[in-house]
């Protein structure tokens, strides 16, 4: 895709994370991006793959309420499920 244009993919989520909450086993998201998580840092699972394996989403596991990262772009879309899972989270 062009600048300002994104592809659409189908993201698997792992079972019972933030994600799964929030959308299901599966979703299809906006992306285009040349970048990806490579290693997770201390206190972060990968919750969310691509078929290819590329990391898509990871989530907080030490205690945190909620901390979601998202390797895709929630803003482009008409779906609001994350963006108000993050309002409810921030509630909390």
């Amino acid at each position: 895709p062009g600048q300002g244009k994104f592809g659409e993919i189908e993201v698997n989520f792992e079972k019972s994370s933030i994600m799964d909450e929030v959308f299901g086993k599966s979703a299809l998201v906006q992306c285009r991006h040349h970048q990806a998580v490579c290693e997770i840092g201390k206190g972060l699972s990968a919750t969310g793959n691509f078929n290819d394996g590329v990391i898509h989403s990871i989530e907080g596991n030490e205690g945190l309420k909620y901390l979601v990262g998202a390797q895709w772009h929630p803003e482009q879309t008409r779906d609001t499920k994350l963006i108000t899972s993050l309002i409810k989270g921030a509630k909390n």
